[in-house]
């Protein structure tokens, strides 16, 4: 953010009169609704850049447009009173008044601040254009770039014009070096306006030396002026000298003259005469034929040649102002002429015009270039020393480029400002010690194989593959200073060696962004009961079992309202055509019981980032849904660990294993005893079996885990090696031995490496019931080790529970209690002062003309009271909100700054408690 300054210039108050701030990218402006384009003896930033430079590196000492016709010149400029004016109804009608600057001017309608907006039928609006496609058609509610300020001014009937302003600025790389105009000059008068020209006049300065050469570029696109310092050093209090130019498009510029500032032409009534003659290019005019060398320089009457002051030597060099215009046209009624320019900074001469070819291309696509992903929307909560971030994953991450229309979103970074938004954090330099960025506080992007340095642009990082998150708390800040956050999306650019693209990322702002957010830690008030849910965070389902996790999480406490709340659930199958499969989709809905409101409808579940469900009511869902499969393991062991493998396959290894076979909700438990009697089925996988044979172990089904039953009764064995239909020597390349044991390479293990390698294992068959009662029955493989296998305890236990998924049957319901202040843990004893001695200023203070300092941990209503020794009454503070602290700016009830020493203060609640207690201000 680029601070204001201003300057009483002796103009009276101009009706409807509003300001617009450019200082998205490096090169900053501040522009009126009046004609005036810029002008640094009115307010700053003029054409400031780059960012890092000192307030006195202000490019642009005036900058305006013109109308011209028959001696009657229509502009605003300098100190003159402007003659263009705001139209009628600006106030209201095409900005709010709501935000103003320091000195109570309103900002015009700026596309990134809605309370500039103006209101109709009760909602901001923006009154201006909204950007175009790639046709040249609307898209309605997109803007053009990062910060797109619009006003209307008109001619007050000198010729009935009207002119519509948009100035476009970007604080993405390739476009952070120039601000875009574009002006739509309408005739509302009825008749044709005749002969007139349209132009601007100009000053421009690269130094205080007051020696610059000045330079013409032309063809058929762009008629640039350029300025440059004459010996390319800095005069204090200036720290670096580049080049800043002018570019006129889409009108043919037919007059160009310029004069050295001592030369201009006597600023009083008699101005519109005076000029005329070079805005029409006539020197013979009897007003400036005695001095018009001073205007015309070269053979073409119409177009100055600036190589002629290009070939003085330093010490002769001066400093220029130029007028330039375009004309005679003759606008019809309710006709529009077009006319657009650009300011442009450089480094140098390359860089100047590598700018200005970037500008041109983008003014050939509507102003448009290459842009970040759609900024967050992202809010804060506080607390004692930390600030919590949060946002949603749209509009960000499905958002399209405006050129390319491909979703190139990357990932996001955290950026922090402790002097509201003048840096934002650690410093990063080019070689020439400019500042090209700065390093987040932290940094989140898709797993996606993009990653580190951006090759195009390699002052800044493309992630680590940290993966996404949607929340950063900060616990590196001190309570009751304001921090300013800016969460930016950005975009994967381009790495491809022949077309490098820098990725791109949303520009810095102020609060009023969406993306920027003002956030101050602090103690919570005394008393204070945080909010939490009812029953635990952790919820049950209604409907039958389920084994999804659905967990509610309070992320901003001063939210939660106390309502009770309902998620139902919605399964769909998506056909995914490259896999040709489909695949079943989990949508959720959350609806407020109390208020009989649906809050979010067929949501997404909760991704790989578990934040991506959008914070409502203060609360952030975590729902994670489990597979429609089988949980297998190990969970009791009474000696060593075994390592027996029993198992679920997950893949055919042949015909003879597909899928596990699965039936109703097996929920078993395998218990390995050496003494059992349990009787298993046997069969031989080829459709025979054998009667039975005893097994190790016993099987409970644990469906009511209160109340396991005993099913070993029911249970199989699946031996390959008891079918008669394959020859021994065959059986001997695919099967185990007949049987099954707990011993290391014993009769449960196939030790052939071709049984494995087709699924011939023995298998255990878990049936709570015979062939016909049966419920539940799982199969699953087992390879008891080879010969140096640790074999189980008797005692341990295996257990195979069915995950069941989330299905639409299933429901959830909480309620929330909000926060509450328990008055019997209200402490008064624990109010404190801070800082405490105030010395001079304190860290709370956001300029050098804001003091004050903090009282700490209060209730959530009390009084301050505030006594110097005397006992003399300098102050009474009045504190009512959801707060636990309160600042004073330091001032007495008359409002005079107060004097150095001790003070007593004095805290008192509604109930009538009092605590007190002093400190100290030290020069």
């Amino acid at each position: 953010m680029i601070l204001l300054f201003f300057f009483l210039v002796g103009q009276s108050q101009i009706p409807g009169e509003a300001i617009g701030i450019s200082d998205k990218g490096e090169l900053s402006n501040v522009t009126t609704n009046f004609g005036l384009i810029s002008y640094h003896h009115y307010i700053t930033p003029a054409c400031h850049w780059p960012n890092a430079a000192p307030f006195p590196q202000q490019y642009c000492v005036g900058f305006g447009f013109f109308a011209a016709q028959n001696y009657n010149v229509v502009e605003s400029f300098d100190d003159i009173a402007p003659e263009w004016l705001p139209i009628e109804g600006s106030y209201g009608g095409l900005y709010s008044g709501i935000v103003v600057d320091p000195t109570g001017t309103p900002i015009m309608a700026t596309s990134d601040e809605v309370e500039t907006w103006p209101i109709v039928d009760g909602e901001p609006a923006w009154p201006g254009p909204f950007r175009k496609d790639t046709l040249g058609q609307p898209v309605p509610g997109e803007f053009t770039s990062d910060r797109d300020l619009f006003s209307i001014y008109n001619d007050r009937g000198a010729f009935g014009l009207q002119v519509n302003q948009s100035v476009y600025s970007y604080g993405r790389t390739y476009a952070e070096d120039f601000i875009f105009f574009d002006l739509n000059i309408y005739n509302t008068a009825d008749t044709a306006v005749d002969s007139i020209y349209l132009g601007f006049r100009s000053k421009f300065r690269c130094d205080y030396d007051m020696k610059d050469y000045i330079g013409l570029y032309r063809d058929s696109v762009v008629t640039f002026i350029y300025y440059w310092d004459a010996d390319g050093i800095p005069e204090p209090n200036w720290t670096s000298v580049g080049m800043i130019g002018v570019g006129f498009l889409n009108q043919t510029i037919d007059n160009f003259h310029y004069w050295e500032k001592e030369d201009r032409l006597p600023e009083d009534s008699l101005f519109d005469n005076l000029y005329f003659p070079l805005i029409v290019s006539n020197p013979d005019d009897p007003l400036i034929d005695t001095i018009a060398y001073r205007f015309f320089h070269g053979d073409d009457i119409h177009i100055d040649d600036p190589s002629i002051i290009q070939a003085l030597p330093i010490d002769s060099v001066g400093t220029y102002d130029f007028i330039v215009s375009s004309g005679p046209k003759n606008i019809t009624p309710d006709d529009t002429v077009q006319f657009s320019f650009v300011i442009v900074c450089g480094e140098d001469s390359a860089d100047l015009f590598d700018n200005l070819q970037t500008a041109l291309l983008m003014a050939d696509n509507y102003f448009l270039g290459s842009d970040p992903p759609a900024a967050p929307i992202v809010s804060a909560a506080s607390d004692y020393r930390k600030i919590t971030l949060f946002w949603d994953p749209e509009p960000s991450e499905s958002s399209s480029d405006i050129l390319t229309g491909k979703q190139d979103f990357e990932g996001y970074k955290i950026y922090r400002s402790d002097d509201q938004g003048v840096t934002w954090g650690t410093e990063i330099t080019n070689d020439k010690g400019h500042v090209v960025g700065y390093v987040p506080l932290a940094q989140y992007d898709l797993v996606d194989g993009i990653e580190g340095i951006d090759p195009a642009f390699p002052y800044q990082s493309l992630g680590r593959e940290t993966g996404l998150k949607h929340t950063f708390v900060d616990t590196m800040v001190y309570n009751g200073i304001e921090y300013w956050y800016c969460v930016a999306a950005y975009d994967q650019g381009n790495q491809h060696p022949d077309s490098l693209e820098p990725s791109y990322q949303n520009a810095k702002g102020r609060p009023s962004a969406s993306h920027v957010v003002a956030a101050t830690a602090a103690p919570m008030p005394s008393g204070y009961v945080y909010p939490y849910i009812q029953g635990g965070d952790t919820l049950a389902p209604i409907g039958g079992p389920c084994d999804g996790t659905v967990v509610v999480q309070v992320v901003d406490p001063a939210a939660v309202s106390g309502h009770t709340y309902r998620i139902t659930f919605e399964i769909d199958s998506v056909y995914h055509p490259a896999e040709t499969t489909w695949v079943d989709t989990t949508t959720f809905t959350l609806f407020d019981v109390t208020d009989q409101e649906t809050l979010l409808t067929n949501n997404e579940i909760s991704d790989n980032s578990l934040d991506n469900i959008p914070v409502v009511d203060g609360l952030r869902l975590l729902i994670l849904n489990s597979e429609n499969t089988v949980s297998m393991g190990w969970t009791s062991t009474v000696g060593a660990p075994s390592t027996f493998q029993w198992w679920v396959w997950t893949e055919n290894y042949s015909t003879m294993v597909g899928p596990t076979y699965i039936y109703g909700r097996p929920n078993f438990r395998v218990v390995v005893d050496r003494s059992a009697n349990s009787i298993f089925h046997v069969e031989d996988g080829f459709g025979g079996d054998t009667l039975s044979i005893q097994m190790p172990l016993r099987v409970y089904d644990i469906t009511d885990e209160a109340n396991p039953v005993d099913v070993s009764e029911h249970c199989w064995l699946l031996d390959y090696a008891y079918s008669d239909v394959f020859p021994p020597q065959t059986e001997s390349l695919y099967f185990g031995p007949e049987g099954w044991d707990l011993i290391p390479g014993g009769a449960g293990y196939n030790n052939s490496p071709n049984g494995p390698l087709v699924g011939f294992f023995d298998q255990l068959g878990l049936w709570n019931g015979d062939l016909y009662t049966a419920t539940a029955v799982v199969y699953f493989g087992t390879q008891n080790g080879d010969s140096t296998a640790l074999a189980p305890s008797d005692g341990d236990e295996f257990t195979v529970k069915l995950l069941t998924p989330i299905s639409d049957t299933i429901s959830y319901e909480f309620t929330t209690v909000p926060y509450a202040i328990d008055q019997m843990r209200i402490r008064l004893d624990s109010i404190g002062v801070v800082p405490n001695p105030y010395i001079l200023a304190s860290k709370f203070e956001s300029t050098p003309y804001d003091r004050r300092l903090m009282f700490t941990k209060l209730p959530e209503q009390c009084e301050i009271l505030i006594y110097n020794v005397a006992g003399e009454h300098i102050a009474t503070i009045e504190h009512n909100n959801n707060l636990g602290y309160e600042y004073w700016d330091l001032r007495t009830k008359y409002g005079v700054e107060i004097a150095y020493g001790m003070y007593i203060y004095v805290i008192r609640t509604e109930s009538g408690a009092k605590a007190n207690g002093k400190f100290v201000i030290i020069k």
